[in-house]
C-alpha cells in the first residue's frame, strides 16, 4: 500500500516535469502568480469533452507474419485535436498500458481479455480479442482522468507538445492554468532545434518512457508529417477559448504570455490567423496590453523568423539577447508593439464591428491612454495613434480622452511620429473639435496632417460609418465656418471648404434631385413644380454657401470638391436654366419687369446666383451660354479672387505675424470697378441703339401704312415679331409662304461680339430686312391672291396686326423710357477707388516687415551674445580646472623635492633589511631541500624492505597451502618442499623440524601433526603480516610534503622580497632636475591660464553691457511692431470694409444692369 501511495505521488510530479524542463532549457525562474483567478471563472469541463475531441476506438486489426511466429497489430484511429491519426499496437502494448494504470493507483474500470499460449492466431479468437479491447478502451476513456489522459496520449504514440495543450484546457484551478499557459508560452519562444531537445527528453521521462519503444502515430490517410512546422493545435477552438477565458481574469505575467502567444497566431498560417482576426480577439488583446501596462511588467518580445534544417520556416517568439552571435541577415525581426499595432489594423480593416467592441469599457481605455503618455520609446507612438483613433469613434470621446495630456501627447506625436502617424492624430483632432476643449491651435495642423493622410488613401477606406457622421456632420461643419474667421494657412481653409462642398446635406439633397432632370426636361407638364422646386434648392445652397465660406477670406484654387459640386450642377442643371433663362428673357408680362430688381423674384435670384459661381479662363466656354455668356465672355475680371499688393509679396499675400503668413486677402465675389463701369457703358449704347430703332420703327409705321406694299412689308415685320399673339380667326393659309422665313439670316441684338454665343432660340427679327427681300416677299405673296375672299381675309389682317403693333410699339416706347430713366439713375453711381488704401496697406506693410526684420536681427544679435557669454564662461570653467590641476601639480612637485633625500635613506635601509630577510630564507630553502633528500632515501629502503617481507609471505602461505593440501604423506616430501624454498626456508624450518620430532613415526605425517604444522606456519604468515603492516611509509611522505609547502612558502616569500626591494630601488631613483622642471612646466601653465581667464571676465563684461542693451533696443522694437501690427490691422479692416462696401454697390450695380439687358432683350 505504501508503494502504490508512493507510486501516485510521483505520477503527480510528474505534470511539473515539462514546465521543470523548459525552465532549465529557458534559465527561466517562474515566478509566482500573484492575483487570484476569478471566483466565476468556468472552464470546459474536462474529460468529457476532451474525450469527445480524441474519439479513440480500435477500427481494424492484421496478421504480421514473422520466421518465428505471428502475432496480431490493432488499428487505433484518433484525433489529435480534430487532426484524424492512425497507430497500430499490440496485445503485449496493451498489457504494458494495463500494468502502468495500476502500478501508479489509477483505477481501470474495464478488464483486459485473457492471454491464450496456444492458438490465439485463429480467427475466431483474434475476432474476440478485437472486440473486447474495444469495449477496454471505451470504458476506459469514459472514466479516465487528466493525469491518465497523459499516459493513454503516450500509449498511442503522440508526442509530448500535445501535452502542452492537454494541459491547457483541461486546468481547472488558477495555479494548474498557469502553470499550462507559461509552459505552453515557453516552448513557443523556444528555437525548433532546442524544442526538439525538449521534446526527446521528456519521452524519455518516466511514465512517458514506458511507451517510447512504441510507433509513431500518423496522420490518417496521408503520409505528411504529424507534426507540420505550422502547430494545428492552436486553431483548436478548445485552445483559443481557453486563451481567451484567461484574458479576462489573470494577472500581469499570464497575460503578458497570452498576448505573446495570440502575436504568435497572428503571424502563423491563415487557418490560425483567421481564428485570431476575431470579433472578440482584439478586444482582449487590447485589453490585455492595457493591463500589461499598468502592471509595468511587460516583457518585450521579439517575433523572428529562423531557418530550420528541413528548410521550412516556422514563425518563432523569440526573447531579446543582449549577446546574440546570430548572423543579423539570417532573422528579420518585428517588436512586439509593431505586431500589436498590425494586429489592431488588421482587425480593424477585416471585422470593423470590432470598433464598438474595442470602447465598450472606457476606464480600460482611460488607464491605458494616461499611460502611454508615460512610455518615452517612439516604438509606441503608432501603436498609440491607432488606439486614439479607435477611442474616437466612441461619442463619448470626450469624456474618454483627458484634456491637456490629449494635448500633449499630440504635440509629442507630431514631433516626432511619421506621416500616418500625423495624420491619426489629424483625424481624431478633427471629429473633438467641435466639442470646443481641444487646442484649438493645433488645427491648422491637424487638417494639414488629415489632407495629407486621406490623399495617401492610407485611412479614407477604413473609415467608419460614424466616424464620418462625426468627422462630417452638421455639428463639426458648423465648428469648422467659425474656423475660417481665424488665422488659418489658406490649404487648411481649402480642405474646410472641401469637406463643407463635400458633405452639405443640401449637396445630397441636389444630386437626388438632379436624377430626375431628364424626365423634367422631356416632360412639360413635370418642369414646373421640379424646377421651382430646384430652384428654390439652389439658392438656399447658395446662400448658405456664400455666407459660409465664399466670403471669409479663402483666396487660392477652386478645391476639387467644389469643382466636383460645380461639374454636377452644369451637368444636370445647365439645360433646365438655360431654358428657364430664355423663358424669361421672351416672357411678355409687364409686372415682372416692373419687380425684376425686387428681392422677391425667385427668377431674378436665380439669375444673380448663376452669377456666384466662381470662373477661370479656361471654363468661360463652359458656363451657361444663352442669355449670360456675353457677360461672362467679356468680363476677364469679374470674379477677382484676390487684391494685388504690388512689389510686396510675390505671393500676394498678407504677412500679420508667423501664425497666419499664408492668409490672403480678397473676396472672390468682389466685381471688378473696371467691369461695372463697362457693363454700364455697353447697357447704354445698347439702350441708345434699342430707342433709335424704336424711332425707325414708329416712323416706318406712320409713313409706309398709305401704301400697300410698304403695308405689307410692316405686316410681315409685324407678324414675326407677335406671331405668338395671333387672335384673328380668320383663314390665314395664304400666308405660309411668309412663316418659310428661315431662308433670312437671322440677327442677335444682343450679341455685342461674343464669338462663343450660341443663336437664340427665340423669332427671327424682321425689322431690318432690306428692301429687296421685302419685294421678293410681297411678290411670292402676290401669287395667291388670287380670289377676293383671301384679299379681304388679307386686309382684315392687316388692319387686325397693324393695331397690335400700334399698340406694341407704345409699349416698346414705354420700357424705352422707363431704361433711359435707369441709366440715368445708374450713371449718377460713384465707385470708390481703392488705391489711396492700398497704397496706405503697402507703406503700413513695408514698415511692418522692415520692423520685423530689424526685431529679426536683434534677437539674432542677443542670442549671438548670449551664446558668447556662455562660452566663455564654460571656457573660464574649464581654465578654473586646469589652475586646481596645475597647481595641485605644483604643490606635489615641491613635496616630492622635499622628500627625495629622506626617501633614499629610507629606501637604502629597507634594501638592507629585506636582503638579510632574503639570505635567511635561502638558508631555511637549503636545510628544506637537503631533508627532502634524506627522506626520500628513507623511503626507497622502506619500500624495499616492504617488497621482501610480501615476498617471504607469499612462499609461507604457499609452504601453508601445501601442507594444508598433503594428508598421510611421507616426511620427506615436505622436507623436500622446504629445501625448494631456498633461501626463505629459514622462515620455517624450526617449526617443521618441531612437529616432525614429535611424531612417533617419522616417515608418516599424520592428521594431528599435519593440523599443528598447518597451525604453526598460519600463525608465521600472520606474524609476518603484521610485521608488514607496521612499515608505514605514509609518515616519511607526509614528512616530506610539510617540507615541500614549507620549501613553496619560503620561495614565495623570496619572490616578494625581490619584487619589494626592486620597486623600493625604483622609487628611490628621485631626479630632483626633473622635478623641478615640471614645476618650472606648471608653474608656466598656471600664469597663461589665469591671465585668460581675465581676459574673458573683461569679455563677459562688455557682452553682459551689451546683451542689456540689446534688451532695451528688443522692448522698443517689439512695442513699436506690436503698434505697427495694430496699425496694418485697422488698415486691413478698413479695407476689408470698404471692399465689402463697394461689392454690395457693385453686386446691386450688377443685378440692375441685368433687369436692364433682360427687359432690352423684351423689347427686341
Amino acid at each position: 500500500m505504501a508503494e502504490a501511495t508512493t507510486s501516485l505521488e510521483d505520477s503527480k510530479k510528474i505534470e511539473n516535469l515539462i514546465l521543470d524542463e523548459i525552465d532549465e532549457r529557458t534559465h527561466t525562474k517562474t515566478a509566482s502568480v500573484n492575483q487570484p483567478f476569478h471566483k466565476s471563472f468556468n472552464l470546459i469541463k474536462p474529460c468529457e469533452n476532451f474525450v469527445k475531441l480524441l474519439s479513440a476506438r480500435i477500427t481494424d486489426y492484421y496478421l504480421v507474419s514473422s520466421c518465428c511466429k505471428g502475432y496480431t497489430l490493432y488499428t487505433i484511429r484518433f484525433n489529435d485535436f480534430s487532426n484524424p491519426m492512425l497507430v497500430t499496437r499490440r496485445y503485449s502494448d496493451f498489457v504494458t498500458l494495463d500494468k502502468t494504470l495500476k502500478k501508479y493507483g489509477y483505477s481501470i474500470p474495464a478488464k483486459l481479455p485473457a492471454k491464450k499460449l496456444f492458438g490465439n492466431l485463429e480467427p475466431s479468437f483474434i475476432s474476440q480479442r478485437h472486440h473486447e479491447l474495444k469495449v477496454y478502451l471505451d470504458n476506459l476513456l469514459a472514466n479516465t482522468s487528466t493525469a491518465q489522459l497523459t499516459l493513454i496520449y503516450s500509449f498511442l504514440g503522440i508526442k509530448a507538445e500535445t501535452v502542452l495543450y492537454l494541459r491547457l484546457i483541461t486546468a481547472q484551478t488558477a495555479s494548474e492554468k498557469a502553470k499550462a499557459i507559461d509552459a505552453l508560452f515557453k516552448f513557443l519562444i523556444l528555437p525548433l532545434d532546442e524544442r526538439d531537445k525538449i521534446l526527446s527528453d521528456l519521452m524519455k521521462t518516466y511514465p512517458l518512457s514506458a511507451f517510447s519503444h512504441l510507433s509513431e502515430a500518423v496522420t490518417s490517410g496521408t503520409n505528411e508529417d504529424p507534426n507540420p512546422p505550422f502547430d494545428f493545435r492552436l486553431a483548436h477552438g478548445m485552445v483559443y477559448t481557453a486563451l481567451l477565458d484567461s484574458l479576462k481574469f489573470s494577472d500581469s505575467k499570464v497575460t503578458c504570455q497570452v498576448a505573446g502567444i495570440m502575436s504568435y497566431m497572428l503571424n502563423h498560417t491563415e487557418n490560425i490567423r483567421s481564428i485570431v482576426l476575431d470579433s472578440k480577439s482584439v478586444h482582449y488583446l487590447v485589453k490585455a496590453i492595457a493591463r500589461l501596462l499598468l502592471d509595468g511588467s511587460l516583457q518585450m518580445l521579439e517575433l523572428d523568423v529562423k531557418e530550420i534544417p528541413n528548410r521550412r520556416q516556422e514563425f518563432v517568439l523569440q526573447k531579446i539577447r543582449v549577446n546574440d552571435d546570430i548572423q543579423p541577415d539570417s532573422i528579420q525581426s518585428k517588436s512586439f508593439w509593431s505586431i500589436a499595432t498590425e494586429f489592431v489594423v488588421t482587425v480593424m480593416n477585416e471585422v470593423p464591428e470590432i470598433m464598438r467592441l474595442y470602447v465598450d469599457d472606457t476606464t480600460c481605455i482611460e488607464k491605458l491612454y494616461r499611460l502611454t503618455l508615460l512610455q518615452n520609446s517612439e516604438v509606441l507612438y503608432p501603436f498609440t495613434a491607432w488606439l486614439l483613433w479607435l477611442s474616437s469613434f466612441e461619442k463619448d470621446a470626450h469624456l474618454i480622452l483627458p484634456n491637456a495630456p490629449t494635448n500633449d501627447l499630440m504635440k509629442r506625436l507630431y514631433k516626432n511620429g511619421d506621416d500616418t502617424t500625423k495624420g491619426l492624430c489629424g483625424a481624431v483632432i478633427c471629429s473633438l473639435l467641435y466639442r470646443e476643449w481641444f487646442d484649438k491651435s493645433m488645427a491648422p495642423r491637424a487638417l494639414g496632417s488629415l489632407i495629407k493622410l486621406m490623399e495617401s488613401g492610407n485611412v479614407t477606406n477604413k473609415m467608419h460609418p460614424f466616424h464620418l457622421e462625426q468627422l462630417f456632420g452638421n455639428t463639426s461643419l458648423a465648428y469648422f465656418t467659425t474656423l475660417l474667421s481665424a488665422p488659418l494657412e489658406s490649404d487648411v481653409k481649402r480642405f474646410l471648404l472641401e469637406l463643407v462642398c463635400s458633405f452639405m446635406l443640401s449637396l445630397f439633397k441636389l444630386e437626388k434631385k438632379g436624377n430626375n432632370l431628364d424626365e423634367i426636361a422631356t416632360k412639360p407638364q413635370l418642369y414646373n413644380n421640379k424646377t421651382k422646386e430646384l430652384e428654390q434648392l439652389l439658392i438656399s445652397y447658395s446662400h448658405q454657401f456664400k455666407n459660409s465660406f465664399w466670403h471669409q477670406g479663402i483666396v487660392s484654387d477652386i478645391p476639387n470638391g467644389v469643382n466636383e459640386f460645380y461639374e454636377l450642377y452644369r451637368s444636370n442643371f445647365a439645360s433646365v436654366y438655360n431654358t428657364k433663362m430664355y423663358d424669361l428673357s421672351v416672357e411678355l408680362s409687364k409686372p415682372l419687369f416692373r419687380t425684376m430688381n425686387s428681392s422677391e423674384s425667385l427668377d431674378y435670384l436665380c439669375s444673380v446666383n448663376l452669377l456666384f459661381l466662381p470662373w477661370k479662363s479656361q471654363e468661360k466656354d463652359f458656363l451657361f451660354t444663352v442669355n449670360f455668356g456675353p457677360l461672362l465672355g467679356e468680363a476677364g475680371e469679374l470674379f477677382t479672387t484676390n487684391l494685388r499688393l504690388n512689389e510686396v509679396d510675390n505671393n500676394h499675400s498678407l504677412l500679420v505675424d508667423q501664425s497666419d503668413k499664408e492668409e490672403q486677402l480678397g473676396y472672390s465675389l468682389c466685381v471688378s470697378r473696371e467691369f461695372v463701369q463697362e457693363r454700364l457703358s455697353i447697357t447704354k449704347v445698347f439702350i441708345t441703339a434699342t430707342s433709335a430703332h424704336l424711332e425707325s420703327l414708329m416712323e416706318q409705321h406712320e409713313n409706309d401704312n398709305e401704301t400697300s406694299e410698304a403695308g405689307l412689308n410692316l405686316l410681315k415685320t409685324i407678324f414675326a415679331s407677335v406671331k405668338t399673339k395671333i387672335t384673328c380667326e380668320e383663314n390665314i393659309d395664304s400666308l405660309i409662304h411668309v412663316e418659310q422665313a428661315a431662308s433670312l439670316k437671322m440677327f442677335d441684338n444682343f450679341s455685342f461680339g461674343a464669338d462663343t454665343l450660341l443663336p437664340p432660340v427665340g423669332p427671327p427679327d424682321f425689322t431690318l430686312v432690306n428692301q429687296l427681300d421685302v419685294c421678293g416677299y410681297s411678290k411670292e405673296l402676290g401669287r395667291y391672291l388670287k380670289t377676293v375672299d383671301d384679299l379681304v381675309n388679307v386686309v382684315k389682317f392687316v388692319v387686325t396686326y397693324h393695331a397690335l403693333c400700334k399698340e406694341r410699339l407704345d409699349e416698346m416706347q414705354q420700357a424705352v423710357t422707363k431704361l433711359k430713366e435707369e441709366q440715368d439713375e445708374l450713371a449718377k453711381f460713384e465707385f470708390d477707388d481703392l488705391t489711396l488704401f492700398r497704397e496706405e496697406f503697402d507703406k503700413n506693410y513695408k514698415d511692418l516687415v522692415e520692423l520685423k526684420n530689424t526685431k529679426s536681427q536683434i534677437i539674432l544679435q542677443l542670442q549671438e551674445a548670449t551664446t558668447l557669454k556662455q562660452r566663455l564662461n564654460d571656457l573660464i570653467k574649464t581654465n578654473n580646472t586646469k589652475i586646481s590641476a596645475a597647481k595641485s601639480q605644483i604643490k606635489h612637485v615641491k613635496q616630492r623635492i622635499k622628500e627625495a633625500p629622506e626617501i633614499k635613506q629610507e629606501a637604502h635601509e629597507k634594501i638592507k633589511l629585506l636582503e638579510i630577510q632574503m639570505a635567511e630564507l635561502e638558508e631555511n630553502i637549503t636545510r628544506a631541500t637537503n631533508e627532502i633528500i634524506t627522506l626520500q632515501k628513507q623511503m626507497i629502503v622502506a619500500d624495499n624492505n616492504k617488497q621482501e617481507v610480501s615476498r617471504q609471505i607469499a612462499k609461507v602461505l604457499e609452504f601453508f597451502s601445501l601442507v594444508n593440501q598433503t594428508k598421510d604423506v611421507d616426511t620427506r616430501f615436505i622436507l623436500g618442499h622446504l629445501e625448494s624454498m631456498g633461501e626463505y626456508k629459514d622462515l620455517v624450518k624450526d617449526i617443521v623440524q618441531n612437529c616432525i620430532s614429535d611424531i612417533q613415526n617419522e616417515r608418516i605425517l599424520d592428521n594431528k601433526t599435519q593440523s599443528k604444522l598447518a597451525d604453526a606456519v598460519l600463525t608465521k604468515s600472520q606474524e609476518l603480516q603484521r610485521e608488514l603492516e607496521n612499515m608505514n611509509r605514509d609518515s616519511l611522505q607526509l614528512q616530506i610534503n610539510t617540507l615541500n609547502k614549507q620549501l613553496k612558502t619560503n620561495e614565495e616569500e623570496m619572490y616578494a622580497i625581490k619584487a619589494e626591494i626592486g620597486n623600493t630601488r625604483r622609487s628611490s631613483n628621485i631626479n630632483v632636475e626633473s622635478l623641478n622642471d615640471i614645476q618650472k612646466t606648471q608653474q608656466v601653465l598656471l600664469d597663461s591660464l589665469e591671465a585668460s581667464n581675465e581676459s574673458h571676465s573683461d569679455q563677459i563684461s562688455h557682452v553682459e553691457d551689451d546683451i542689456v542693451e540689446k534688451q532695451e533696443q528688443l522692448k522698443i522694437k517689439t512695442l513699436e511692431y506690436q503698434q505697427d501690427k495694430q496699425k496694418i490691422k485697422s488698415c486691413k479692416n478698413a479695407l476689408l470694409e470698404s471692399i465689402k462696401k463697394q461689392r454690395e454697390i457693385r453686386i446691386t450695380t450688377l443685378g440692375r444692369i441685368i433687369s436692364m439687358e433682360l427687359l432690352a432683350r423684351q423689347i427686341c
